[in-house]
């Protein structure tokens, strides 16, 4: 699973993640989450502690890939890659920088997106508009043309900052379009929340939510192929015959039994892994509602 995240400089993503990691070293409902990296594990913990001391890393100046693997328990249940960009790439021109063009592609092959957002810039700033009008267009050009269902995540930083309803409004009128096109979208699955990293608001409900989405459609999607596999098993096994099993081997071919065999043996790892991810499947969807 590929997740993309998208937000201007100073929006709150790299403390975040790391927010976010930290946060998921013993998740709710056995859930935890690890990194692939060593490095990363170390820099993120690190930063972690830093924010619950009262400080902020610095905003990133440079394209971040995280590689995560979710475990429950002792069963790796996902692995999924986390793209961070550094805010100025949203703002300039496809053709003027790599990376934004690199964020273009991303975004339009990304199983996941989270827009982020900051509230209090949102809620204080005239200049906010604009920045909102970009992510705006970015995040319908990014999911206008797909033909399968997006899982898209807006999310307000430093709501901890934002103390009253009158301040609220003003932070969502820039995004009530966006918000408005993610929660009614029939090609996108759609939610809308508020995190403080400083006070741990909500910090593991975005990544809960993508996650569960895409571990909905792996456990799907193994279904499907394990029925596909079924089918064309019994599809080979109409055309097994003595003449082509005698000529098969004379030709140095696969016979219709053998094609027939391995394609039982596909659909029966297809539904083993089916069964064993089912069940964690639900279990993370629960984990994820309970987060919201």
């Amino acid at each position: 699973m590929r997740i993309a995240m998208l937000g201007h400089s100073n929006s709150g993503k790299t403390t975040y993640v790391s927010s976010m990691y930290a946060a998921l070293q013993r998740g709710p409902s056995g859930f935890r989450l690890a990194s692939e990296s060593g490095r990363h594990h170390e820099e993120l913990l690190r930063a972690a502690s830093t924010i619950r001391a009262g400080g902020y890393p610095p905003p990133s100046s440079q394209r971040s890939e995280y590689a995560f693997q979710l475990w429950r328990r002792q069963q790796s249940v996902l692995d999924f890659t986390w793209h961070d960009y550094r805010g100025g790439a949203l703002f300039e021109r496809a053709g003027d920088s790599p990376e934004t063009l690199q964020l273009m592609e991303n975004l339009a092959g990304a199983d996941g997106i989270v827009v982020f957002v900051d509230a209090h810039h949102l809620a204080t700033s005239r200049h906010s508009a604009s920045q909102a009008r970009r992510l705006t267009a970015l995040s319908q050009r990014a999911v206008e043309s797909r033909h399968d269902v997006i899982p898209v995540v807006i999310v307000y930083t430093k709501a901890d900052l934002v103390t009253t309803d009158e301040q609220w409004r003003a932070a969502g009128a820039p995004l009530a379009a966006l918000e408005k096109a993610v929660l009614e979208s029939p090609n996108i699955a759609g939610m809308v929340t508020r995190v403080s990293c400083r006070t741990g608001q909500n910090v593991t409900t975005p990544v809960l939510w993508l996650v569960s989405c895409g571990l909905a459609r792996h456990v799907e999607q193994l279904e499907n192929n394990a029925r596909s596999s079924t089918r064309a098993a019994e599809a080979a096994r109409e055309r097994i015959t003595l003449s082509d099993s005698v000529g098969s081997f004379f030709r140095n071919e696969r016979s219709w039994a053998q094609i027939a065999d391995g394609h039982a043996r596909d659909a029966a790892q297809y539904r083993s892994q089916f069964r064993s991810l089912r069940g964690t499947s639900r279990k993370l969807s629960r984990a994820a509602a309970r987060a919201l």
